[in-house]
């Protein structure tokens, strides 16, 4: 946790080969040097039964912030698998008004700290990591010269020369956050609202509630009522699944994510109001597919395998798009420049 390429080039050019070496070290912060030390016991799988009784012991804790409040897990066990990496954990508020921000997800995270259910929290409210001065810079409350320090600091490790820093800033800090914002193209069904909050943590349940005694990664996720079923297709879908499903609806000319569905144009810029779906049954006769549970999403079906062609059929009928559901499937059907051409004689947005 916490170490990215650029830490990891520095710790390999000063030597370091294992992890037990580099315990201590000037880069790695509170929150990597927790993750280094449990990292026995992040490592091992989570058996069902304990992820269950997590949820479990987590709807008790918040009972006491409010009777609207609601949880359910998400990832890996939500498909029906046996075991996981980690316990993924989905609130909201069933009281929540369209148009109003979340604002439980600190008081979650407190409440569940306060039962000894979280140990460490890694990113978030009330993290380990000490990210008081992002915050002042979030707010406005820091100083040029402080901004200036920052810049400093990053460009000492990324070698980056003096004139590279702005506002704080590298280079190459600078043209990822444009890139970044130019090609997010989220939808927003109320325009300023947050639809999800999180926090990267550690939890902990004893053998007594359930659990196995082990220290678990432990992802804590608020989520807006109105967002609900795209953010529960989202993170209850494997990751090929989600995949194929935004590449499908891209080829429809939507673009979803797990803040709703909305049309786009040639450029990828959202045009129009946001399609509502009260369901996750709604989003996918949206997009002209039939229902698949979340134990169904563990890979793509093979019946979302297609282009088309007239032999490739989606539950025995035509499909209506030009476009492959699935990228790797028609890699290993046809060259690049047969897709090329399928693409420019079906898709719906030329």
């Amino acid at each position: 946790h916490d170490i990215g390429p650029n830490k990891a080039e520095i710790l390999y050019k000063e030597g370091f080969r294992t992890l037990d070496t580099i315990k201590g070290h000037r880069v790695l912060t509170p929150a990597a040097n927790v993750c280094l030390a449990l990292r026995d016991e992040l490592s091992e799988r989570i058996p069902r039964a304990e992820a269950l009784s997590y949820l479990r012991e987590a709807k008790k804790c918040i009972a006491d912030l409010s009777s609207n409040l609601r949880v359910e897990l998400c990832g890996s066990i939500s498909r029906g698998k046996s075991d996981s990496r980690d316990i993924d954990l989905m609130f909201y508020d069933v009281s929540l008004r369209d148009g109003e921000n979340i604002k439980w997800l600190k008081p979650i995270v407190m409440a569940l700290m306060e039962k000894g259910m979280l140990t460490h929290v890694l990113s978030g409210p009330c993290a380990v990591s000490g990210n008081e001065d992002d915050d002042d810079d979030k707010n406005g409350n820091d100083s040029d010269d402080d901004r200036v320090d920052r810049g400093v600091k990053k460009m000492r490790e990324r070698n980056c020369s003096k004139k590279e820093v702005r506002n704080g800033r590298c280079r190459d800090d600078r043209e990822k956050s444009l890139k970044k914002a130019r090609f997010s193209n989220k939808p927003q069904i109320y325009p300023g609202i947050s639809y999800g909050e999180c926090a990267l943590a550690v939890g902990f349940l004893p053998k007594s509630s359930g659990g196995t005694g082990l220290h678990r990664r432990v992802d804590v996720r608020v989520c807006h009522r109105a967002s609900l079923p795209f953010q529960r297709i989202h993170f209850q879908s494997g990751r090929e699944f989600n995949r194929c499903l935004r590449n499908h609806a891209n080829s429809l000319g939507y673009s979803l994510s797990e803040n709703g569905l909305v049309r786009i144009n040639d450029k990828k810029i959202a045009i129009g109001k946001p399609i509502k779906c009260k369901t996750e049954e709604e989003i996918f006769a949206a997009l002209g597919l039939p229902y698949y549970p979340p134990e169904k999403r563990n890979s793509v079906p093979q019946e979302m395998n297609y282009i088309r062609t007239g032999k490739m059929t989606l539950n025995g009928k035509q499909p209506k798009i030009g476009d492959c559901l699935h990228r790797s499937a028609i890699e290993k059907t046809t060259t690049t420049s047969s897709y090329s051409s399928i693409s420019s004689k079906g898709s719906p947005r030329q």
